[in-house]
């Protein structure tokens, strides 16, 4: 583990409000301010 972020993702230009990991899924899902919810895959 490096404790970076491995891959720099801007899915909203509204900004990210929160984030979770859905572990059967293997992504992140991103809360924006726009009201909208964008998966990040893992790399």
């Amino acid at each position: 583990m490096t404790d970076t972020w491995p891959v720099t993702v801007r899915p909203t230009a509204s900004g990210i409000s929160s984030m979770a990991y859905d572990a059967k899924r293997d992504v992140f899902l991103a809360s924006s301010y726009d009201g909208a919810v964008y998966e990040v895959p893992t790399p």
